[in-house]
């Protein structure tokens, strides 16, 4: 049985809405530990970037034993910010106006943004991660890719590629499954409750019956994106 502290979960708006009881990071703890009805350790960074998740990650390492940890990996080119800002394609054109910082945000996108130049870091995250958690000892890793791959060259799949080489991968990704109706209350972590729900049900099937390092899970995760 694994207690509440045990369990941390840390990614981008995927896994941001951890509070109530209709939101799948809560709802996983709660099956797994049996008992706590808490939020989940961890954190969602909503709109930011990898290295919001890589510093979040190295803290919480230091703060106590983990013993399952999800990490909810985003696209690769949100521009990284050491106080977690969410520049994304997305926000910085809905907030450029009038405000300093995404008006500069998308002026990169715009003149100076380089595809490669990202996925680039991100596959260098990729590799550390691998070596920070194998050094940790932390019994079960999942690997969600919150993206496919080749996301702003419109990719015609929900596939992301990467495999890491400790934890187990889960090759769909949850953009297969969003809603665009960017409600938080109505659509918690981009899904309908029914898709929290099923998620988290999913989530906790896997790591009961977890594979190991290096294996990739190739099942779907929910079993419709009009499953609401």
């Amino acid at each position: 049985m694994y207690d509440w502290d045990d369990i941390v979960i840390i990614g981008d708006s995927w896994c941001a809405e951890r509070i109530y009881d209709n939101h799948w990071p809560k709802i996983l703890v709660k099956k797994i530990t049996g008992k706590y009805d808490l939020m989940p350790r961890g954190k969602g960074f909503s709109g930011a970037s990898w290295w919001s998740t890589r510093n979040h990650l190295l803290k919480e390492l230091k703060y106590n034993p983990i013993k399952i940890l999800i990490l909810c990996h985003t696209e690769a080119n949100r521009i990284p910010s050491d106080y977690d800002y969410g520049y994304n394609y997305w926000s910085v054109l809905e907030n450029r106006k009038n405000n300093q910082r995404f008006e500069a945000a998308a002026q990169y996108f715009e003149h100076i943004h380089s595809f490669e130049f990202h996925k680039w870091c991100q596959l260098q995250w990729f590799n550390e991660v691998d070596n920070i958690i194998k050094t940790n000892g932390i019994e079960k890793i999942i690997h969600l890719h919150c993206f496919p791959d080749m996301f702003y060259k419109k990719s015609k799949t929900n596939i992301a590629t990467h495999i890491f080489k400790t934890g187990m991968t889960i090759q769909d990704s949850l953009y297969a499954y969003r809603n665009n109706i960017f409600d938080s209350n109505l659509f918690p972590n981009h899904l309908s409750y029914n898709q929290n729900h099923k998620l988290a049900m999913k989530l906790y099937d896997i790591i009961d019956t977890y594979c190991g390092d290096g294996f990739c899970y190739t099942k779907k995760l929910l079993d419709d994106i009009t499953d609401v």
